[in-house]
């Protein structure tokens, strides 16, 4: 959301542009190779692509180093209106890994998503769109305001993308019952005390998160709990369809 879209926006990387699955750095402090991917193996020479797919954390860096973190930070604010981030997140593993000094809301990154199935344009999050009288005539209305995010070409590549992290990738699981296009993307924190997933169809966009704190199982256990949940995930977010006519 913060990298691979601004920077193809700008240019800078497609769908296929390739590199490489390597570690950038061993950080003695830590005592291994940064940055880590999960699962922790390095697999060579990826297209941008198969990267977000499988959600190679080390492409996502090298894709940002490319495009800067100053970029990127600012894009967030002024074209997503992601404003939890703080001074200190314009920097690497923030912004292409997530750790965020105060995080974002799920409100702001359903906001962020849905300028995919959107051609680019933002709409800032919406409670209601109009409430009636009993007569029918209008009390109260919030009508949208699109703005310019990413251009439309954008948007329909990343959308494509994520699809191919729901038919391929780490979403695999979330396909409701394929009976509607859906995209989306999985995301973690260490341990899996965290798991998070943004979807969207041609309808809706929404987000889930869930987390796991003083579970007394072993990390077997609750990597498998985390997973079967996020698995229904797209069940609980998004409502049964039993045809595309259903909005």
């Amino acid at each position: 959301l913060t990298v691979y879209a601004p920077a193809m926006d700008l240019g800078l990387i497609n769908y296929s542009t390739v590199f490489d699955d390597t570690p950038l750095e061993y950080k003695a402090d830590l005592g291994r190779y940064w940055p880590k991917n999960a699962p922790a193996r390095y697999d060579g020479l990826l297209s941008v692509n198969r990267a977000v797919e499988v959600s190679k954390n080390t492409i996502a860096i090298k894709v940002l180093q490319k495009m800067t973190p100053e970029y990127s930070y600012n894009f967030s604010q002024n074209k997503l209106h992601l404003n939890s981030l703080v001074a200190s997140d314009k920097d690497l593993a923030p912004l292409a890994l997530g750790g965020l000094t105060n995080g974002l809301t799920v409100m702001e990154v359903t906001a962020a998503y849905s300028i995919f199935p959107n051609g680019g344009m933002y709409s800032s999050p919406r409670l209601y769109t109009r409430v009636l009288r009993n007569d029918d005539t209008v009390l109260l209305e919030r009508n949208s305001n699109p703005e310019y995010a990413v251009s439309s070409d954008t948007a329909q590549v990343m959308t494509k993308i994520l699809q191919n992290v729901v038919s391929n990738g780490t979403a695999a699981g979330i396909t409701l019952d394929k009976k509607i296009n859906v995209a989306g993307k999985t995301g973690t924190t260490n341990n899996d005390k965290d798991r998070y997933f943004v979807g969207f169809t041609p309808y809706y966009t929404a987000a889930c998160w869930f987390v796991c704190i003083k579970i007394y199982l072993s990390a077997r256990a609750v990597y498998s709990l985390c997973l079967l949940t996020l698995l229904y995930a797209g069940r609980i977010i998004f409502p049964a369809l039993e045809s595309s006519s259903i909005r």
